[in-house]
């Protein structure tokens, strides 16, 4: 009989997205895997190099160094936050707590436009609405760099430290909404195994064609095409 694998321990987190839907990440000291996009597709990334591989059921595969991902990770699928909370923004911080470990939240105020006036004239002359954005990590948890750039890059993070648990957006006019949150996390023994490319990928000209498939491909090329 085959030798049984040995288990590993690894950090299971389950988050939602608003947009790309629910997503399982899988993390130890060494690698990090992301299974999402409707079952459909998944991430992983190890030391040392922590190049970011993405593959999907179809057999395709798009790898891209650590610090290409960074700058790109989920694309259009995820709004960018780095630019809210800048340095030379004003930024709050404060102490909360979930899944009973130490959680810090960076919140800022902002205005937001009125889109319910439409043309161009009224878009000069548009009201705002008071708000404010939330973003929460977990802190008292012992990630490795390059787990963390991954994370960073995934959610399109400023360069705060921890698991990323939730952003959400609030406006006078609003409830809160989350962008993203988490479902639940845990410890769990995992073969680490997962953490292994499937073998016999062909290589996708783009991510966008492991993540959303051949059909969103083809319409992203179609109207980059047309902006040239």
């Amino acid at each position: 009989m085959p030798a049984k694998a040995q288990l590993q321990r690894a950090l299971v987190v389950k988050q939602l997205e608003n947009t790309a839907g629910h997503f399982q990440i899988y993390l130890t000291k060494e690698a990090i895997r992301i299974d999402g996009f409707q079952e459909q597709a998944s991430i992983i990334a190890k030391a040392p190099s922590w190049e970011v591989v993405s593959f999907n059921k179809e057999g395709f595969r798009y790898a891209m160094p650590l610090a290409a991902w960074r700058r790109t990770g989920l694309g259009a699928n995820a709004t960018d936050l780095r630019p809210y909370f800048a340095e030379d923004q004003k930024v709050n911080r404060s102490d909360q707590s979930a899944f009973g470990r130490k959680v810090v939240c960076y919140s800022r105020r902002l205005r937001f436009l009125d889109a319910s006036k439409g043309g161009a004239q009224a878009q000069a002359k548009q009201s705002s609405e008071a708000g404010q954005i939330r973003l929460s990590l977990i802190a008292d948890i012992d990630l490795s760099d390059g787990a963390q750039e991954v994370l960073r890059g995934f959610y399109k993070l400023p360069n705060y430290k921890g698991l990323p648990v939730s952003f959400s957006v609030e406006s006078n006019k609003q409830k809160e909404e989350f962008y993203f949150t988490t479902e639940s996390f845990s410890y769990e023994q995992i073969d680490p195994a997962i953490f292994l490319e499937p073998k016999g990928l062909k290589a996708a000209q783009s991510i966008n064609r492991v993540f959303f498939g051949k059909a969103t491909e083809d319409l992203i090329m179609e109207f980059c095409n047309e902006r040239k």
